[in-house]
């Protein structure tokens, strides 16, 4: 009897064992380590049952010693686990932002591109290779707006009882939306450059004919 009950402390600490070892192996959760090795102590703690102690009421006592610190571990957890999930919606929110502002500045300038070609087109100007590259420039910006809000999207669904490989397939995820997006931003960036050097080279062209009849 003594020999089963030592077997089962034994299993006890190699369950805990292997509570302390999943948890240190998430960084964002190594706070929790230290009430794994709590709950671990708390079974190492309890002492083989002597011959004349009752083995049932030995047992009560792990169970009791280890319900109470797994509730404390479990508090722990959630609150961790709270905090890990307010810094990612923050810091992921502050990027997504920056994209979002990168885009309207886009839009700007694609506004006011598209008033300067009516212009010129109203004055008889041939205008139709920039609105074939504006129209070009538009639709790639409407590409990358649904992948944004889709980032958004992802990173609000996490919560504090998402599982620890589901926080990091989100997080995975979003990285991966906003650095395609990053690489489609710098090419659109470009592509407004040069928008906006055929406008400016089109207006000169339409100064100089000009200034010829005249």
């Amino acid at each position: 009897m003594i020999k089963m009950f030592c077997l089962n402390k034994v299993a006890l600490v190699l369950v805990a064992s292997f509570v302390v070892f999943v948890l240190t192996a998430f960084p964002a959760f190594a706070q929790v380590n230290s009430y794994g090795n709590s709950l671990k102590d708390s079974v190492e703690k309890v002492a083989p049952a002597p011959s004349d102690i009752n083995r049932e009421n030995l047992q009560n006592t792990v169970r009791e010693a280890v319900k109470e610190q797994k509730g404390v571990w479990l508090q722990k957890t959630a609150e961790v686990r709270s905090q890990v999930m307010e810094k990612l919606r923050f810091r992921g929110g502050a990027v997504i932002l920056r994209y979002k502002a990168v885009i309207s500045r886009y839009e700007t300038l694609i506004s006011r591109i598209e008033k300067r070609v009516e212009l010129e087109k109203a004055q008889g100007r041939d205008t139709s290779a920039v609105e074939a590259s504006l129209s070009k420039v538009k639709a790639d910006v409407d590409k990358i707006k649904p992948s944004v809000d889709l980032a958004v999207f992802r990173l609000e669904a996490i919560n504090e009882n998402s599982s620890a490989e589901e926080i990091h397939a989100v997080v995975k995820e979003v990285k991966d939306i906003l650095k395609a997006e990053k690489e489609n931003l710098v090419t659109l960036k470009q592509s407004i450059r040069k928008l906006i050097a055929d406008v400016h080279a089109l207006s000169l062209e339409n100064k100089a004919v000009n200034g010829i009849s005249n």
